[in-house]
């Protein structure tokens, strides 16, 4: 509607009540709260909210109300063109200016948040769309998660003073030692640990996975390495393996009547993609089968992984990881090797916070055919924060298995293996460097070619392990 005038009328000005201010420029100051669409029609959710607004009598092209903060018979509350807003009574609440926010919220007596939402109810602006939650937020709604399946606080709070510390003394910290029911699979696969398998395509490492999944599950040994004796929960979450090859998958181990009485193996149906916004129900879900074991088949497919080499986006997914293992079980991830089929091919945010690097592979070329008895295989312990690094043969044992070769007896050994044996054991639990092995051997009269040969097969047949390169055990 056009402006009303001013009447004079006599000596008195009477002012007439005025329309709706212009629209205010978007880096108006008016709401300095708000969104552009609610701070350029402030006017207007003041007059919904009471303000009896009028052309000023003493500035053309301004308006005037009454000020709330103090007895105002006469307006005196002036709201320039550009919306901004002076008491003539210098009224500042709270030292700030006054906006039509602050005028709304004391002419209601309500919040904030309530007069943002009165001023789009009466202007009809609707309420934005809320940003989704960043990965902050997400990695906080896993955490809750986690507190919710294991409650239990991760640190002892000393009392002393009214004040509460997370802090422990060394003297009074608590020594704790995994339990037999914590190692899953002997100290590699361990409860509340990350666990990554790395291995080349087409040596049969999903064949390894399921056999080491069934015998977790049955509680029986496998490879030489101890599991729970009762059994424990396993859950499979395969997104390798199409769902119509599934039931043949583990048919093969358990046989088509077997499968039927395996109640402890959990096979997922569905396999979305493990994402910040999914791992808080995924959490809650392995809870409600109480799993004591996961085994995530592949890494890259499992996370959608864009790039491997990319630090920051594998520092998520293995935050991911950490907090599934932290909420109570083991967790088995099969990864991708490198080139050379020695290590976990990607950045290294993954490796750096895992807590078992396993690598398997065979130095040997297989046939068109696959592994036979005579191809041997090498089982790598390369990082592993729970026990001791180490490097295992195995064979393929012709019926869809591996075996592990039986270790000689000491009777068995030439006489460079036992001197070399003896040296290491001598010094054990410490670690021997190759070199001082070499000398050893010297002064009982075998050479260096001899005792670098017999370190070897000690190391292939388990006798002896190597933590790092040039150092046994």
């Amino acid at each position: 509607p056009p402006i009303e005038v001013l009447i004079r009328a006599g000596e008195e000005d009477v002012a007439r009540e005025a329309p709706v201010v212009p629209v205010v420029p978007r880096d108006s100051i008016v709401g300095n709260l708000g969104t552009p669409d609610i701070d350029s029609r402030g006017v207007e959710a003041m007059r919904a909210a009471g303000a009896h607004i009028v052309i000023s009598p003493r500035r053309q092209g301004e308006l005037t109300t009454n000020c709330l903060w103090h007895d105002d018979a006469n307006p005196s509350l002036d709201i320039s063109p550009d919306g901004r807003m002076v008491c003539r009574a210098g009224c500042k609440p709270g030292g700030q200016p006054i906006t039509w926010l602050r005028y709304v919220v004391r002419a209601r007596g309500c919040s904030e948040a309530e007069a943002f939402q009165f001023a789009r109810d009466v202007l009809g602006i609707p309420s934005p769309t809320p940003k989704p939650p960043g990965p902050d937020e997400m990695f906080r709604d896993i955490q809750r998660a986690v507190d919710d399946v294991r409650p239990e606080s991760m640190f002892e709070h000393v009392e002393g003073e009214g004040i509460s510390s997370p802090f422990v003394p060394l003297s009074r910290l608590e020594k704790k030692i995994l339990n037999p029911q914590d190692r899953i699979f002997g100290d590699i696969i361990t409860r509340g640990c990350v666990s990554v398998l790395a291995g080349q395509a087409g040596l049969g490492k999903s064949t390894l996975i399921r056999h080491i999944v069934a015998h977790v599950a049955g509680g029986t040994p496998y490879l030489g390495y101890e599991v729970p004796q009762a059994g424990a929960n396993v859950v499979v979450i395969d997104f390798e393996t199409p769902e119509i090859f599934r039931h043949s998958f583990w048919a093969d181990i358990y046989g088509d009547e077997g499968i039927r009485h395996v109640e402890n193996v959990f096979v997922a149906t569905q396999t979305p993609p493990i994402t910040l916004e999914a791992a808080p129900q995924l959490i809650r879900q392995l809870a409600s089968v109480r799993a004591d074991l996961v085994v995530i088949d592949t890494l890259s497919a499992a996370f959608l992984i864009q790039n491997e080499n990319d630090n920051a986006e594998l520092e998520g997914v293995a935050r991911i990881l950490r907090a599934i293992a932290k909420s109570g079980p083991a967790v088995l991830v099969i990864a991708h090797p490198s080139k050379g089929g020695s290590e976990v091919r990607g950045a290294s945010a993954l490796t750096g916070a895992v807590d078992t690097i396993v690598t398997f592979r065979t130095l040997t070329p297989l046939s068109d055919q696959g592994p036979d008895i005579e191809t041997e295989f090498t089982l790598a312990v390369k990082k592993n924060r729970v026990g001791a690094m180490r490097h295992e043969t195995l064979r393929w044992d012709g019926e869809g298995g591996f075996i592990a070769p039986q270790a000689p007896t000491p009777e068995e050994l030439n006489h460079g293996e036992r001197v070399v044996l003896a040296i290491v054991e001598g010094r054990r639990p410490s670690v021997t460097s190759q070199p001082d092995i070499l000398r050893g051997a010297a002064y009982e009269r075998v050479s260096n070619a001899t005792a670098k040969r017999a370190l070897r097969k000690l190391v292939d047949q388990g006798l002896v392990t190597r933590p790092a390169k040039g150092q046994y055990v």
